[in-house]
């Protein structure tokens, strides 16, 4: 920084070292598009000189050729790297008065932290000001502020309560709220693009963001009540309602907080609830009285989406108890394609083979050995960003089934519980690398997949709220 003395008579005025009073201020929850109390945004406000001009402090001059460089995760969007999205009011292209203000946003692209860490990110503004009032020039200077990235576990339970876990507040009796009017939950999604959190509910569709807030996104002109599914691809929900819509699947962007439910798919019939998978624009959904499985998606040479039968029914099978999607190749020695679709029944894990989309598809059994099936009845699946699926039976049993196994499963022996431990909820921390179980009372486990990773083990004290039934991890911009 340049630094120049003026003398004038009679009166003297001292403009040596000249360094603007620059502060931040945040807005959390805050986006660029004008949606609020969103988990992955926040607006940062940069102020030059709050008091306006001052000529004996030399706090008086414009400032201009603001840029910005941001240290920390890289899953970090702002103005710089995203471009005039995150700048609507060009504070980069703006000369700054003294008194004025200028917001910009940060905004997450997707999740980065593991449970447990709370990484900071350093956000540098350069400037120039512009000090030529008394015929000096400009200089150069810069000005700091820190945020955070805070991960936090998510539950929500079967009657309408959210709780979030995280290294700032652990459960807190002031991190759980309610959806208003609300009692049933039959069904959870979170988005990974505002880092809401949906849950499907007897009166609507809810979404929760930052602190205690909950809004009530369904559509007026198209009730989407007791969802029984909800399901998110991108900026795209997909719930599957129940009553006289329960025949079909219903889409709505997610953009701006604004919920215009459409008509995706129709042809079911006794959806099953949270019974369900995703691939695309693909969408799988189990039945309640037979043990078999729709697909909605596009026939070839159709322009309309329709949900078709999936394969025959699970042999064996009473119900079916979750979906799950993966890239499994083949099976049998490369003879036998795979769909990817993987079934957990009363009987076991199943995956189909065949082309989706063909009635005549069939199943076969997932195995731990060579002629050991899994036949224990299958509890819960969750898949991490490989695609690589996480699965628990009714005996807390854990086994993994990687990308690309085809009909093959590893026993995740090392990774045990309680005994009498039922799992309610799983989420996979790609990040962390680690499963994270809960029970229906809220307690939680990890389940590490580090090398050397031993049994599960306690994760804080037990949530605020009985009667869990999802966990998700959700990431919010936070100042402290």
């Amino acid at each position: 920084m340049k630094n120049k003395c003026l003398l004038l008579a009679p009166l003297v005025i001292v403009a040596c070292g000249v360094q603007n009073n620059i502060t931040f201020s945040t807005q959390t929850g805050n986006c660029a598009d004008g949606t609020i109390n969103a988990p992955y945004c926040m607006g940062v406000t940069i102020q030059n000189n709050s008091g306006g001009q001052n000529w004996i402090t030399n706090t008086n001059f414009p400032i201009n050729n603001l840029t910005l460089n941001v240290s920390g995760p890289s899953n970090v969007g702002y103005p710089t790297s995203q471009g005039s999205n995150l700048d609507p009011n060009n504070c980069l292209g703006s000369s700054i008065s003294p008194g004025g203000s200028c917001t910009f946003y940060l905004w997450l692209q997707g999740e980065s932290a593991a449970i447990g860490q709370k990484p900071a990110i350093g956000l540098t503004a350069n400037y120039s000001i512009n000090d030529t009032l008394f015929g000096g020039g400009s200089s150069s200077a810069s000005a700091s502020l820190t945020v955070f990235e805070l991960p936090s576990l998510l539950i929500s339970t079967s009657t309408g309560w959210v709780e979030s876990y995280n290294v700032n507040n652990g459960f807190s009796s002031s991190a759980n709220y309610h959806g208003e009017s609300e009692n049933v939950v039959n069904a959870y999604t979170n988005d990974n693009y505002y880092g809401f959190l949906y849950l499907a509910g007897n009166n609507g569709i809810y979404l929760s963001g930052n602190g205690n807030y909950v809004l009530n996104a369904t559509n007026q002109s198209t009730s989407i009540k007791g969802a029984s599914n909800l399901l998110i691809n991108g900026q795209t929900l997909y719930a599957i309602p129940t009553g006289s819509l329960s025949t079909s699947v219903y889409s709505a962007g997610i953009q701006k907080e604004s919920f215009s439910w459409q008509t995706y798919a129709s042809g079911l019939t006794n959806a099953a609830t949270n019974v369900s998978a995703i691939n695309g624009s693909r969408i799988f959904v189990g039945q309640s009285n037979v043990p078999s499985v729709f697909v909605c998606l596009n026939p070839t040479g159709s322009s309309t989406t329709s949900c078709v039968a999936e394969g025959i029914p699970v042999p064996g099978a009473s119900s079916l108890n979750v979906l799950a999607y993966s890239n499994l190749g083949t099976a049998n020695g490369g003879q036998t394609a795979l769909t990817g679709v993987v079934a957990g029944a009363n009987n076991g894990l199943w995956v189909e083979s065949g082309t989706v989309g063909m009635a005549t598809n069939s199943w076969l059994p997932v195995y731990v050995s060579a002629t050991t099936p899994i036949a224990t009845s299958i509890n819960k699946i969750v898949a991490d960003n490989s695609l690589n699926l996480y699965i628990v039976d009714a005996n807390s049993n854990f086994y993994v089934m990687t990308a690309n196994g085809g009909n093959s499963a590893t026993a995740k022996t090392n990774w045990t519980l309680p005994s009498g431990t039922s799992v309610a909820a799983m989420v996979y921390d790609n990040a962390g690398q680690t499963l994270y179980v809960t029970t229906s009372g809220g307690m939680i486990y990890g389940c590490s997949n580090l090398a050397g990773g031993g049994a599960c083990t306690q994760v804080g004290q037990a949530a605020l709220s009985p009667n869990v039934t999802g966990l998700s991890i959700v990431t919010s911009l936070s100042s402290w």
